[in-house]
Parts: structure tokens; C-alpha cells; sequence
């Protein structure tokens, strides 16, 4: 029963850095094309 609850609660926290991982990636992605639409914008 123990055991079980342990990789819940793993589950859990795996799945939640995950989320947060995916938001942090989503932002920098992002950033990214700002950046990358600003130098194009300066380009032309």
C-alpha cells in the first residue's frame, strides 16, 4: 500500500515538473520569435 502511494506521489511530482518544464520551453519559444521577428524587422 505504501509502495503505491510513493509512485503516486512520484507520478504526481514527474507530471508537474513536466508542466512547468513545457511552460518555460513555451516562453522561451516565444522570446525567440520576438527576437527573431525584431532582427527581421531590422533587416528589411
Amino acid at each position: 500500500m505504501s509502495f503505491q502511494l510513493t509512485t503516486i506521489k512520484v507520478e504526481h511530482r514527474v507530471k508537474f515538473i513536466y508542466k512547468i518544464w513545457l511552460l518555460s520551453i513555451s516562453q522561451e519559444n516565444i522570446l525567440f520569435c520576438e527576437q527573431s521577428e525584431a532582427v527581421m524587422s531590422h533587416s528589411e
